[in-house]
């Protein structure tokens, strides 16, 4: 296939899919786990690989990659076009901006299970020996900017990603309680506070779990956190103007956030800068890591599979399936960074979820894998959210729709990591409820939610 031919194919699918995504939401403007899975494969994938292969056009392996990712794409459209119509997802997902929304956890029990989580995340830092931002930013102040200030921190205790670091038990477990729990706890407190109920304390439960969030340093918990707190709102919210400047808000503080994680964590061999050429490298870091970031790795390996690496037969998704148990194994994406680098210490660096495929059953795979996970997308946003919803499903749908909606950077098996979290919170809510059995407790629907999220700003 001609240079031209490729990239026409690349253009293509992304027009595809996207179409596809705005059909099967239907009517509605909230947003579902087809589109937002689209939305992150173009931006951290697809936009990426058309650039490398931009610049190593001349390499044979290039047009594999690119020619990959673009019939990835292309076929989880086709699959969630014939997803949409199986499951009738436009006559079905329209009706969740009108859902029921009922207030099924009592304040004491959301208070409690909050705790819980937060001593769980301290548990993780205290193991740890220090909090990787705080380390970062006295780092900063005492000794002046350098690369990978925070990254330092991370992952110098960090067995996954370093060998001469010492386990820390469970570890997995309390990283993915911040990815996936702190963003569940926000989404139970900033419906609380636009309820009216408690309102100073809600809204510094919400700005605890951010701020626990961000304490390691990393982007892309912020980023779950963020893309968590919209969806919610996107379901729940029927009026598009106070939709809107919740977005404009929560975007932009994420932006600043993002800007100043990216200063303290560049890896980029530069010293001495003053206030302004940091803000400058932050932004320059930041854009790079969404947009290129997260394809260098998986573009080369292209150059190994199967030349020098026979086909995985699955391996990886199985490697990443027993990374959960507990103990040291570290997931696929260690290896995989490992295997394409030759380096045996430094980040993890997930395949995409087309190369993924490809590394494990060739082309094959790409075609098969990626339209069954489209049909997954399409049957997924059909049940998504029901009438009478309470704010614990609805929580564990969001963070089920942000790893959906990640699934093509880091792959479709991390998202046995939220529902482990998801079912651990699940269970200690209900527990609770059965072990009190709360009496009297007002369950509120979705009509005196809006008139009482009227009333406020945010």
């Amino acid at each position: 296939m001609t240079e031209a031919l490729l990239l026409v194919l690349a253009i293509v699918s992304i027009i595809m899919a996207l179409v596809t995504a705005k059909i099967c939401s239907g009517r509605t403007a909230a947003l579902g786990p087809l589109l937002l899975y689209v939305a992150g494969s173009i931006l951290f994938i697809n936009i990426g690989f058309i650039k490398y292969f931009l610049t190593y056009r001349m390499q044979s392996w290039a047009a594999d990659a690119l020619f990959s990712i673009s019939l990835g794409l292309f076929m989880v459209a086709v699959g969630g076009f014939v997803g949409g119509l199986i499951f009738k997802t436009p006559i079905t997902w329209p009706n969740i901006t009108r859902v029921q929304l009922e207030s099924d956890i009592p304040y004491p029990i959301a208070m409690s299970t909050a705790l819980v989580i937060f001593s769980l995340v301290l548990l993780y830092f205290y193991f740890l020996g220090y909090i990787p931002l705080i380390e970062g930013i006295r780092t900063l102040v005492t000794e002046g900017f350098r690369p990978g200030l925070t990254n330092t921190f991370r992952v110098g205790r960090d067995v996954y990603v370093n060998p001469d670091a010492t386990y820390i038990p469970m570890q997995g477990f309390m990283e993915a309680m911040r990815y996936f729990g702190l963003p569940i706890v926000a989404i139970w407190f900033l419906h609380y506070f636009r309820m009216g109920i408690k309102k100073k304390l809600s809204m510094l439960m919400v700005i605890t779990a951010v701020v626990l969030i961000i304490s390691t340093g990393q982007r892309w918990p912020l980023m779950y956190m963020i893309l968590s707190l919209i969806i919610y709102r996107s379901w729940t919210e029927p009026n598009p103007q106070r939709f809107r400047r919740f977005l404009v808000i929560t975007v932009a503080m994420a932006a600043i956030a993002g800007i100043f994680l990216s200063a303290l964590l560049g890896r980029a061999t530069m010293y001495g800068l003053n206030l302004y050429q940091m803000l400058v490298f932050g932004i320059e870091d930041l854009a790079n890591r969404i947009l290129f970031g997260n394809v260098r790795i998986p573009f080369f390996s292209y150059q190994m599979f199967s030349m020098d690496h026979n086909w995985l037969y699955g391996w990886s998704w199985i490697q990443n399936l027993i990374s959960y148990l507990p103990g040291p194994d570290p997931s696929y994406p260690v290896t995989f960074y490992q295997l394409v680098t030759g380096d045996p210490k430094g980040f993890t660096a997930p395949p995409d979820f087309y190369t993924e495929a490809y590394i494990n059953f060739g082309w094959l795979g790409v075609i098969v894998v990626p339209f069954f996970w489209g049909m997954g997308l399409a049957s997924f946003q059909s049940m998504v959210v029901k009438p009478n919803t309470g704010l614990l499903r609805l929580s564990i749908s969001v963070i089920l729709t942000v790893l959906v909606s990640f699934s093509a950077m880091s792959g479709a098996v991390f998202i046995f990591g939220g529902i482990i979290i998801s079912l651990f919170i699940f269970l200690l809510v209900k527990g609770q409820k059965a072990l009190f059995f709360c009496r009297g407790v007002t369950k509120i629907p979705y009509e005196h939610t809006v008139f009482i999220a009227s009333r406020n700003r945010l």
